[in-house]
């Protein structure tokens, strides 16, 4: 089939926003806005694409964790993400501390010390204004812990 395909993404799943640093060299798009377009998903993260190369790009994306769906250009935009939200964790288990930090330095990409230092905070809020597809996905990733 002929034509321009888009690659949006539906959620951050079990990705990690360290993503951002290997997609800024491929996009013209600054670092703070496809960190949002994954943070609010549903997101198109790229269009105009043909569509080997959208579903490669789906693959290197789904292999990084991420949800993401290749489709036409003229297909309907997914809905906006509407109402964001702020995320904060809770610990309940002061036990599973370092568990808990790991997995959150995994999904911010950040170093370990800051990811503990977010999770001493008061409010311990993590991230801000995301989707409710991020919610979503960190409340199924962190529960468990």
């Amino acid at each position: 089939m002929n034509g321009s395909w888009r690659v949006t993404v539906l959620s951050l799943h079990r990705g990690s926003a360290s993503i951002v640093r290997a997609l800024v060299p491929h996009f013209d798009l600054p670092p703070a806005e496809l960190a949002a377009r994954l943070f609010r998903a549903p997101a198109v993260l790229a269009g105009g694409l043909p569509e080997e190369l959208a579903r490669s790009l789906s693959e290197v994306l789904g292999n990084a964790g991420l949800r993401v769906v290749v489709e036409p250009d003229d297909a309907p935009l997914p809905p906006p993400a509407g109402q964001t939200y702020d995320v904060a964790l809770y610990l309940r288990d002061g036990g599973r501390f370092r568990e808990v930090s790991t997995e959150l330095a995994a999904v911010l990409g950040c170093p370990l010390a800051d990811a503990a230092a977010a999770l001493c905070a008061t409010p311990p809020t993590v991230l801000g204004s995301v989707s409710q597809a991020t919610v979503d996905a960190l409340r199924e990733r962190f529960a468990p812990l």
